[in-house]
């Protein structure tokens, strides 16, 4: 059973298989906010493009980390940071991410 426990800074995985040199697909959402989106569509679609940069971007740098920033309003930004262990190609990473 594979756990994973992550923070702003550090990442701590686990797993009974092995996960070195193995893209992971499964599906993970972290929320840090409990905030409701005043314009849920527009933050949805602020949100998609900005990782979908940042995925590209990591998958296409051989450090495979990338992170970014966009305007949700005048006030409020979205960040993001999208990592990969460096053993995988750019296109195993991007298929993870």
């Amino acid at each position: 059973m594979p756990a994973s426990v992550c923070n702003e800074n550090c990442s701590l995985q686990y797993s009974d298989s092995q996960f070195f040199s193995t893209a992971d697909s499964a599906i993970r959402l972290y929320f840090f906010s409990l905030r409701n989106a005043d314009d849920p569509f527009l933050f949805r679609s602020q949100l998609g493009s900005l990782l979908g940069n940042i995925s590209n971007n990591a998958a296409a740098d051989t450090s495979r980390l990338a992170d970014g920033r966009t305007s949700y309003t005048s006030s409020i930004d979205i960040y993001g940071m999208a990592q990969c262990t460096r053993n995988l190609t750019g296109d195993e990473c991007l298929r993870g991410l």
